[in-house]
Protein backbone atom coordinates (compact mmCIF):
# COMPACT_ATOMS: atom_id res chain seq x y z
CA UNK A 1 0.00 0.00 0.00
CA UNK A 2 1.21 3.62 -1.20
CA UNK A 3 1.81 5.90 1.63
CA UNK A 4 1.11 9.50 0.72
CA UNK A 5 1.50 12.74 2.73
CA UNK A 6 -1.23 15.13 3.84
CA UNK A 7 0.23 17.45 1.59
CA UNK A 8 -0.35 15.36 -1.79
CA UNK A 9 -3.97 14.97 -0.56
CA UNK A 10 -4.41 19.14 -0.58
CA UNK A 11 -6.98 20.70 -3.02
CA UNK A 12 -5.20 22.48 -6.12
CA UNK A 13 -6.77 25.66 -4.99
CA UNK A 14 -5.30 25.71 -1.93
CA UNK A 15 -1.49 24.28 -3.58
CA UNK A 16 -2.02 27.18 -6.71
CA UNK A 17 -2.49 29.77 -3.49
CA UNK A 18 0.87 28.51 -1.98
CA UNK A 19 2.36 28.70 -5.85
CA UNK A 20 1.51 32.09 -5.63
CA UNK A 21 4.49 32.80 -3.42
CA UNK A 22 7.40 31.06 -5.58
CA UNK A 23 8.92 32.24 -8.92
CA UNK A 24 8.68 29.87 -11.82
CA UNK A 25 11.92 28.17 -11.50
CA UNK A 26 11.22 26.96 -8.41
CA UNK A 27 7.64 25.68 -9.60
CA UNK A 28 8.81 24.22 -12.18
CA UNK A 29 12.16 22.47 -11.34
CA UNK A 30 11.97 21.72 -7.40
CA UNK A 31 8.27 21.34 -6.59
CA UNK A 32 6.88 19.98 -10.05
CA UNK A 33 9.56 17.15 -9.24
CA UNK A 34 8.38 15.83 -5.81
CA UNK A 35 5.73 13.12 -7.39
CA UNK A 36 3.51 13.06 -10.06
CA UNK A 37 0.31 15.02 -9.08
CA UNK A 38 2.69 17.64 -8.34
CA UNK A 39 4.85 17.76 -11.46
CA UNK A 40 0.99 17.94 -13.25
CA UNK A 41 -0.06 20.73 -10.94
CA UNK A 42 3.30 22.79 -11.72
CA UNK A 43 2.94 22.39 -15.49
CA UNK A 44 -0.46 23.40 -15.77
CA UNK A 45 -0.19 26.51 -13.05
CA UNK A 46 -1.44 29.39 -15.24
CA UNK A 47 -0.05 31.77 -12.78
CA UNK A 48 3.59 32.27 -13.30
CA UNK A 49 6.05 34.94 -12.92
CA UNK A 50 9.51 34.97 -14.17
CA UNK A 51 12.40 37.38 -13.36
CA UNK A 52 15.74 37.70 -15.07
CA UNK A 53 18.47 39.94 -15.05
CA UNK A 54 21.62 40.84 -16.72
CA UNK A 55 23.48 38.34 -14.14
CA UNK A 56 20.80 35.39 -14.27
CA UNK A 57 23.02 32.30 -15.74
CA UNK A 58 22.01 31.62 -19.80
CA UNK A 59 21.40 27.93 -18.83
CA UNK A 60 18.47 28.80 -16.72
CA UNK A 61 17.00 31.30 -18.88
CA UNK A 62 17.36 28.48 -21.86
CA UNK A 63 16.06 25.82 -19.75
CA UNK A 64 13.27 27.52 -18.14
CA UNK A 65 12.00 28.85 -21.92
CA UNK A 66 11.72 25.25 -22.91
CA UNK A 67 9.29 24.23 -20.36
CA UNK A 68 7.73 26.91 -19.31
CA UNK A 69 4.13 27.86 -21.58
CA UNK A 70 3.90 31.02 -22.28
CA UNK A 71 0.24 31.44 -21.66
CA UNK A 72 1.00 30.84 -17.77
CA UNK A 73 3.16 33.41 -17.19
CA UNK A 74 1.27 36.54 -15.55
CA UNK A 75 4.23 38.86 -14.54
CA UNK A 76 7.43 39.49 -16.38
CA UNK A 77 10.28 41.23 -15.23
CA UNK A 78 13.83 41.21 -17.82
CA UNK A 79 16.30 43.82 -16.71
CA UNK A 80 19.79 44.05 -18.57
CA UNK A 81 22.71 45.56 -17.39
CA UNK A 82 23.27 49.06 -19.08
CA UNK A 83 27.17 48.69 -19.91
CA UNK A 84 26.29 45.24 -21.25
CA UNK A 85 29.31 43.15 -19.38
CA UNK A 86 26.63 39.90 -19.69
CA UNK A 87 24.68 38.41 -22.44
CA UNK A 88 21.41 40.23 -23.10
CA UNK A 89 18.94 38.83 -20.92
CA UNK A 90 15.86 40.43 -22.89
CA UNK A 91 17.45 39.38 -26.64
CA UNK A 92 17.84 35.90 -25.25
CA UNK A 93 14.35 36.06 -23.56
CA UNK A 94 13.07 37.18 -26.71
CA UNK A 95 14.65 34.68 -29.04
CA UNK A 96 13.39 31.50 -26.73
CA UNK A 97 10.15 32.45 -26.11
CA UNK A 98 6.70 34.23 -28.31
CA UNK A 99 5.50 36.87 -26.49
CA UNK A 100 2.40 37.11 -28.74
CA UNK A 101 1.76 33.75 -26.95
CA UNK A 102 1.75 35.22 -23.50
CA UNK A 103 -1.85 35.68 -23.28
CA UNK A 104 -2.44 35.86 -19.77
CA UNK A 105 0.77 38.78 -18.85
CA UNK A 106 -0.75 41.39 -16.73
CA UNK A 107 2.32 42.84 -15.23
CA UNK A 108 5.63 43.72 -17.38
CA UNK A 109 8.67 45.09 -16.47
CA UNK A 110 12.00 46.16 -18.17
CA UNK A 111 14.69 47.69 -17.59
CA UNK A 112 17.75 49.02 -19.39
CA UNK A 113 16.41 47.78 -22.57
CA UNK A 114 17.57 48.48 -26.28
CA UNK A 115 15.32 50.68 -28.39
CA UNK A 116 15.25 47.50 -30.66
CA UNK A 117 14.02 45.29 -27.87
CA UNK A 118 11.66 47.80 -26.77
CA UNK A 119 9.97 48.10 -30.59
CA UNK A 120 9.58 43.93 -30.87
CA UNK A 121 7.97 44.17 -27.62
CA UNK A 122 5.67 46.78 -27.92
CA UNK A 123 4.27 45.84 -31.25
CA UNK A 124 3.23 42.58 -29.91
CA UNK A 125 1.59 43.82 -27.07
CA UNK A 126 -0.29 47.08 -28.47
CA UNK A 127 -2.85 44.58 -30.17
CA UNK A 128 -3.00 41.78 -27.69
CA UNK A 129 -2.39 43.47 -25.04
CA UNK A 130 -3.81 42.42 -21.31
CA UNK A 131 -1.33 44.65 -19.64
CA UNK A 132 -2.62 45.75 -16.42
CA UNK A 133 1.24 46.74 -14.86
CA UNK A 134 3.92 48.16 -17.43
CA UNK A 135 6.95 49.49 -16.07
CA UNK A 136 10.04 50.31 -18.53
CA UNK A 137 13.27 52.04 -17.80
CA UNK A 138 14.93 52.77 -21.18
CA UNK A 139 18.48 52.98 -21.82
CA UNK A 140 19.21 56.81 -21.78
CA UNK A 141 22.28 56.21 -23.88
CA UNK A 142 20.17 56.70 -26.44
CA UNK A 143 17.47 59.25 -28.10
CA UNK A 144 14.54 57.10 -28.99
CA UNK A 145 13.58 57.38 -32.41
CA UNK A 146 10.20 58.36 -33.88
CA UNK A 147 8.58 55.15 -34.46
CA UNK A 148 9.63 53.85 -30.64
CA UNK A 149 8.18 57.40 -29.37
CA UNK A 150 4.59 56.17 -31.42
CA UNK A 151 4.80 53.34 -29.90
CA UNK A 152 5.15 54.21 -26.48
CA UNK A 153 2.48 56.31 -27.21
CA UNK A 154 0.35 53.78 -27.85
CA UNK A 155 1.21 51.56 -25.27
CA UNK A 156 0.09 53.90 -22.93
CA UNK A 157 -3.10 54.10 -24.06
CA UNK A 158 -3.71 51.22 -23.73
CA UNK A 159 -7.48 51.01 -22.03
CA UNK A 160 -6.22 48.56 -19.11
CA UNK A 161 -2.80 50.37 -18.18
Amino acid sequence: MESSSPFQTLPVELIYRMLDLLDAKDILFSFGHVCRRFYTIAHNYNRLSIKFTYDSPIADIRQLCRVVKPENIVVLSLKDSLYRSKNNVIQLFLRCTFICQMTRLRSLSIGDVEEYDLQTIMHVLITTSTLTSLSLKINKIKILTNDSIVLLSAMVAIPSL
